[in-house]
């Protein structure tokens, strides 16, 4: 038997946690039987009373057999993933490229005069849904803008047809969004959860004064109370079990001076409704865009975040990572067949991370009747081209994404850059996340 190479070990208050990324279950020790542990995983014989131990770490996938070849048998996961996948419809809509925020360090190409997706482009993405439907098991819809809610109306308008359309063929789907929250009043979000919305992420950058100062409209006028309001209401008086509302907290060199002092706050008003959550994120430079606005605030130290996660676990937060620890969440969606992302002028993008015409994220555009002509370079490129990097046959994280993170980043971007082979901070924060939701078994040894 061999220690799995896909274990991740990290603290969590009083124990260790060890959990594996092949079969998704891990175990608590408490941390003075950390050295018994280590001894008896290093031993090529057990004793006869540790027979027992030895069983429940072979379950867990925390042992295995020494002839096992543990890339191989991601990669045959990575394999299965794909195929399952393509029997999925994820869409992200871009009802409107126009934001009311101002935010120091957002690298989207925003607007400022009205690009509203017109009746005749949701009409081709209708009918694009529908021809799509009777091949899919799922739908999933993400909302993003700009700011999606600036264009309730396409909102609104779009999702009754989706919903409809979904139920005529029996397709279940769901939908997610990602806002500043100014605008998520009651009403809006109890419209929004009626049409299967269950997950939204809503930034609070910090103490009312950081997040003012990062994040004004555009017109200069503070948002830190008006989206604190909304949050409160939907506390209050939105009481479906079946919602998640992310609290986003980006994280600047600024931050951390605030950063215990907010993290009590957000657990002071929400955590003790389980719908809540925070997701803490380093601001990280993509590009160059904001590059002299955001002179020395960019942090580059992950294990700064790490540490505002274990103040939220100390103080009883609950947390999350956008994506957990099952294997493929960190593969980018880009490579699924059926992924899409869908601008307010109807253009179809593979990646969101440079949505223009000339550049090879721009898929394809709609005909009238729903079909899609599709650039052969680029469906060549995202169907075809992008491969592992030599780096992943000793990432010990290689199962959350098979050697697929990010393709802007790795080759369109012409870098070698993964942020799990580099930092394996976000992937042991989710671990703890997992440890605060009672998911691991305490192990005697």
């Amino acid at each position: 038997m061999k220690y799995s190479k896909y274990n991740i070990l990290t603290n969590y208050k009083d124990y260790y946690v060890i959990h594996n990324l092949v079969s998704e279950q891990g175990i608590l020790i408490q941390k003075e039987q950390n050295d018994k542990f280590q001894k008896l995983v290093e031993k090529s014989e057990p004793d006869m009373n540790e027979e027992n131990v030895i069983n429940i770490l072979i379950g867990k996938g925390i042992i295995i057999e020494d002839d096992i070849d543990e890339m191989k048998v991601v990669q045959k996961m990575k394999r299965n993933d794909i195929e399952q996948k393509k029997h999925r419809l994820s869409i992200t809509i871009i009802p409107t490229y126009q934001c009311n925020f101002k935010c120091i360090y957002c690298w989207e190409n925003t607007k400022d005069t009205i690009d509203n997706m017109t009746e005749q482009t949701q009409n081709k993405l209708l009918k694009f849904i529908e021809k799509k439907l009777p091949e899919s098991n799922a739908v999933d819809i993400d909302w993003f803008g700009g700011e999606p809610l600036i264009a309730l109306n396409v909102v609104k308008s779009l999702i009754i047809e989706i919903d409809k359309l979904c139920n005529q063929y029996k397709v279940p789907y769901t939908c997610s969004m990602t806002t500043n929250g100014y605008c998520l009043t009651q009403d809006v979000a109890e419209f929004l959860i009626n049409y299967h919305t269950h997950f939204f992420q809503i930034t609070l950058d910090g103490p009312a004064q950081l997040h003012n100062s990062n994040r004004p409209l555009k017109s200069g006028k503070e948002t830190f109370d008006k989206i604190l309001t909304n949050l409160k209401s939907i506390r209050d008086n939105i009481k479906t079990k079946f919602i998640k509302v992310l609290i986003r907290l980006n994280v600047t060199e600024e931050t951390v001076q605030y950063a215990d002092e907010f993290i009590e706050f957000v657990y002071s008003e929400f955590g003790s409704d389980p719908r809540f959550r925070m997701y803490i994120q380093a601001v990280e430079r993509h590009n160059d865009i904001k590059l002299t606005e955001m002179n020395g605030k960019y942090l580059s130290l992950h294990n700064v975040t790490e540490k505002m996660y274990d103040k939220c676990i100390e103080l009883g937060m609950r947390t999350t990572g956008l994506k957990m620890l099952k294997p493929g969440d960190f593969m980018c969606k880009t490579l699924f067949e059926n992924s899409f992302f869908i601008s307010s002028d109807g253009a179809v993008y593979k990646c969101d991370m440079d949505m223009r015409k000339e550049h090879i994220s721009h898929f394809g555009e709609f005909k009238e009747d729903g079909n899609m002509v599709i650039d052969p370079n680029a469906k060549d490129f995202w169907m075809n081209e992008v491969k592992e990097s030599d780096y992943c046959k000793n990432c010990i994280v290689y199962p959350l994404c098979y050697g697929l993170r990010c393709p802007y980043y790795n080759i369109l971007n012409f870098k070698q850059v993964c942020e799990q082979y580099n930092d394996y901070s976000l992937v042991r924060n989710a671990v703890k996340s997992y440890a605060q939701e009672g998911r691991y078994q305490l192990l005697e040894i």
